[in-house]
């Protein structure tokens, strides 16, 4: 399921372009479905928009997006694949109408899921996947990847923290630039 904004602005419009490009093309690459009711959970991929790091009970902290009102859901590690965007909360303003900021691109995937056909480890296959439609946009910079819960999740409580078959969970840090103004949500 894609979970998408409604009239997203700035940073928010700039991650659905990404997000919904993403989603449709791992769709048909790693061959998922996007019904809502499949046998299997592990063919279905969630793509969240921006989410945010909140404290919960025990001082730690969970992943959740934003539903309505004052309501946010916890996004759970140990089921389907998905992905979703953290912010770090800092845009530098570059020019007249141009902030430049830090994006983290989170990836949790079930890998023998995403390539049956791949006896290995299929890890950086997947990876390459991902990298391959983020290197479309003209405003995202890959500057780096991190890989394993205990990177590419710092600081975040879950239960199930190896990075282990058939688990992967991989995350890019994205350099890009958005226009506070922009509304548009397709298109690189």
């Amino acid at each position: 399921m894609n979970k998408v904004k409604t009239n997203p602005m700035g940073i928010d419009a700039l991650i659905q372009r990404i997000q919904n490009k993403l989603y449709s093309e791992l769709n048909v690459t790693w061959n998922l479905v996007n019904t809502v009711t499949p046998s299997d959970e592990s063919k279905l991929l969630d793509a969240y928009g921006r989410c945010y790091l909140m404290l919960n009970d025990k001082g730690t902290k969970d992943v959740k997006y934003f539903v309505s009102g004052s309501e946010y859901n916890q996004i759970s590690v140990a089921e389907k694949n998905k992905f979703f965007f953290l912010h770090n909360q800092k845009s530098e303003k570059v020019d007249n109408i141009n902030y430049e900021t830090i994006l983290e691109a989170v990836f949790i995937v079930d890998l023998p899921s995403l390539k049956p056909n791949i006896p290995h480890r299929a890890d950086v296959e997947v990876q390459a996947d991902v990298e391959l439609i983020l290197n479309q946009f003209y405003s995202v910079t890959v500057k780096s990847i991190e890989t394993g819960y205990e990177n590419a999740l710092r600081g975040v409580d879950y239960s199930y923290k190896n990075d282990k078959q058939p688990y992967h969970v991989f995350k890019y840090n994205l350099s890009v630039r958005y226009q506070m103004d922009d509304t548009r949500t397709c298109g690189t």
